[in-house]
């Protein structure tokens, strides 16, 4: 998902009666290509997303932004204090010159070097072309050696 998109949830759309759920359905106004998509969650997210919500002092009503801002907790948290909380995590794991588009890269790449359907790909991404979704494509030069090596001639 987009920072933008990841900011913008609400508890009700992660969670029924706070038990997380594996997917969260984002509406058309939530999204930047104004269509509505269904993201999986994966089971690890899931375990992460409800300790999250158990740490909590109180329990939010769905309504509530799930990533609330410290200064008005009944409003999301801003993209600029989001991205500012991934780059101290990046620099705390020793992870330089990234962003928080970088995590959407590197989650296509991974997919791709995993044999996923570019479709899938395309799909979980929330681009409207596969033309969008391969500009994020890398070539990894182990790949590219053992592509070579296939060849029997």
């Amino acid at each position: 998902m987009r920072i933008s998109e990841i900011i913008g949830l609400e508890v009700g759309d992660v969670a029924d009666r706070h038990r997380v759920r594996g997917r969260i359905v984002l509406e058309k106004h939530s999204t930047k290509s104004k269509r509505s998509r269904t993201v999986a969650v994966s089971k690890q997210a899931v375990k992460h997303l409800q300790e999250y919500l158990d740490s909590l002092p109180a329990r939010p009503g769905p309504r509530e932004p799930l990533f609330p801002s410290q200064t008005k907790p009944r409003r999301p948290m801003t993209s600029t204090n989001a991205i500012m909380i991934l780059k101290r995590m990046f620099l705390a794991a020793g992870v330089e010159n990234t962003s928080s588009h970088s995590l959407r890269r590197t989650h296509a790449n991974t997919l791709r070097r995993n044999g996923v359907d570019l479709k899938v790909i395309q799909d979980q991404l929330g681009h409207s072309s596969l033309a969008v979704t391969e500009r994020y494509f890398e070539v990894d030069p182990v790949e590219a050696q053992r592509a070579v090596e296939q060849l029997r001639f």
